[in-house]
């Protein structure tokens, strides 16, 4: 019996990927949707910007935005990381939107905005359709990309824009856009991403443990374990699922189905003795984890 068979599962609850299946509904993911939602549907307000810390998952609200969109009246692009000159930026709404690559060699940056445009209208505008471009790590941009992404948002006819520009970065980017008054007034919405809160916790837990398949009114982790994680991780969904994720391991390892403080206090520890004091990774206490045929390794 492999490890999730043993606990009634499916699939894995704690895999920090950006799968929307697991998106937890907290309040402020919720109100960062409703707020990009509306902004997207406006489609005359130009650029929304979505800030947040490491781990608190900017990534996965914008991946369920685009799931929410309908594709009879949107058009998506999405770029994982934006540190490219904007030449290549447009390009690749280019590839995405036409589905081939663009060779950029020889190519004027008027003849690369004329095709985008041009694009744009043909897949997009001239049926109706919205086109929103998805841009995160928008902190990494330069300050001449950014200015030169602001004026994408030009794009109308009659009125109508044809295009919106969500930039999903970290805190820093307020800073970034603060020293850009030239393209801080471009943007129309603006909302920062916090973490968990404490009461939201045990539901967060539940939640992906839920969609990875554990029956309905069954129960792993209990309200002190939800506790100390949360006073561990101070709500970080990306810490908390690391935390989350060991403890099921070291869970099997002992084969046991409840995971109470004590399992989870140890896991921490272990955690902090890894990473050291001084940051450099140290040797193991006694942590136990389960390899993925679910063969349990010293």
């Amino acid at each position: 019996m492999n490890s999730l068979e043993f606990f009634g599962l499916r699939s894995k609850p704690f895999e920090g990927n950006t799968n929307v299946r697991f998106f937890y509904m907290s309040q402020g993911h919720g109100e960062a949707l409703a707020r990009l939602r509306y902004l997207v549907r406006d489609r005359n307000m130009g650029i929304g910007v979505l800030t947040g810390e490491i781990g608190s998952g900017k990534t996965i609200t914008r991946c369920v935005l685009e799931r929410m969109l309908a594709v009879s009246s949107f058009t998506t692009v999405s770029l994982e990381s934006s540190n490219l000159p904007f030449g290549h930026l447009v390009a690749e709404f280019v590839r995405q939107l036409s589905g081939a690559p663009l060779e950029l060699a020889g190519l004027t940056k008027y003849e690369l905005l004329f095709r985008f445009k041009k694009l744009v209208w043909d897949k997009v505008a001239s049926k109706g359709g919205h086109l929103v471009a998805f841009l995160d790590e928008a902190q990494q941009m330069a300050p001449r990309t950014l200015d030169e992404l602001k004026n994408l948002t030009n794009l109308s006819s009659g009125g109508d824009n044809y295009l919106t520009l969500i930039l999903v970065g970290q805190p820093e980017f307020r800073d970034i856009l603060n020293d850009m008054p030239q393209l801080d007034q471009r943007v129309s919405l603006r909302f920062h991403l916090n973490f968990l809160a404490r009461d939201e916790m045990g539901s967060y837990i539940a939640h992906r443990l839920r969609m990875a398949g554990l029956p309905e009114g069954a129960t792993l982790f209990d309200e002190e374990a939800c506790e100390l994680i949360y006073r561990e991780t101070q709500g970080i969904p990306r810490l908390v699922n690391r935390i989350c994720k060991l403890s099921l391991d070291q869970a099997y390892s002992l084969q046991q189905r409840d995971i109470g403080a004590g399992l989870v206090a140890g896991i921490i520890e272990d955690v902090h003795l890894q990473k050291g004091e001084d940051g450099t990774s140290r040797g193991r206490k006694w942590y136990c984890s389960v390899g993925t045929d679910g063969a349990r390794m010293a």
